[in-house]
C-alpha cells in the first residue's frame, strides 16, 4: 500500500510540474483499477483519492491539448469497475458517505448503470457498519443539497460554501431504500419511494 501511494504521489508531482511541451504521464484505466483493487482489499482509501486526483490532472491536460482527443476517455475517465471499487471502499470507511453518493451520481452521469447486485451489496455495507441513523443522515444530505441549490444539469455534485452538494441519483435512492427495507423499516422505504419524483429521479 505504501509503495502504491508513493508511486501515485510521484506521478502526480511529475504531472503537475511538467511543461506544456512535455508528454503526459499516462496510466491506462485497467492498471488504475488493478491498483485500486489491491489497496481496497486492505481498506485503504487514500490511494484511491490519489487516483482520482491523478485522473483529474490528466483530464485537464488532455482537454487543453485537444478536446476531441480519444485519450480523454481512455486515460481520464474512471472505468465502471474503478467506480465500484472506490464507492465500496468509501462506504466501508463509515464517514465518507457524501463521497459514496456523489460518486454514484457521477457514475450515472458517465453513462454507467450500476448493477442490482452492486447496489444490494452497497446497501448491505451501509446498514452493517452502523445503524439506521446512517441511512437517515444519507437522506438528509441528499434532501438538504437539493434545497440549497437549483438542480444543475451539468454537474451532479458541486461545492457550496465549502460543502459537497450531492444531487439525488436513482442509484443512491435505490441503495438507501433497499437498506431501509432490509432492516425492517418498510414505512421509511415506502416514504422514500414516494419521494422519487420530488427528488427528480425515476424509480
Amino acid at each position: 500500500t505504501k509503495t502504491t501511494r508513493s508511486i501515485l504521489q510521484s506521478i502526480i508531482r511529475l504531472q503537475k510540474s511538467k511543461s506544456p511541451t512535455q508528454p503526459d504521464y499516462l496510466i491506462d484505466s485497467n492498471t488504475l483499477e488493478l491498483m485500486a483493487s489491491c489497496v481496497a482489499k486492505r481498506g485503504h482509501r487514500h490511494p484511491i483519492t490519489l487516483i482520482w486526483e491523478y485522473m483529474s490532472l490528466v483530464h485537464s491536460s488532455l482537454l487543453e491539448q485537444d478536446e476531441s482527443s480519444p485519450l480523454c476517455s481512455l486515460y481520464s475517465k474512471p472505468s465502471e469497475g474503478l467506480y465500484e471499487i472506490a464507492i465500496m471502499t468509501f462506504a466501508a470507511s463509515g464517514n465518507r458517505d457524501h463521497l459514496v453518493f456523489s460518486m454514484l451520481a457521477d457514475m450515472e452521469k458517465e453513462g454507467y448503470k450500476p448493477s442490482r447486485s452492486f447496489l444490494f451489496n452497497l446497501s448491505a455495507r451501509l446498514r452493517t457498519r452502523s445503524s439506521v441513523r446512517r441511512l437517515d443522515h444519507a437522506m438528509h444530505m441528499v434532501r438538504s443539497s437539493l434545497k440549497r441549490s437549483t438542480h444543475n444539469k451539468n454537474s451532479d455534485s458541486i461545492e457550496d460554501d465549502g460543502q459537497l452538494m450531492i444531487y439525488p441519483s436513482t442509484s443512491s435512492l435505490n441503495t438507501i431504500m433497499c437498506a431501509y427495507a432490509d432492516v425492517g423499516l418498510s414505512a421509511k422505504a415506502i416514504e422514500l419511494y414516494n419521494e422519487f419524483e420530488e427528488l427528480q429521479c425515476n424509480p
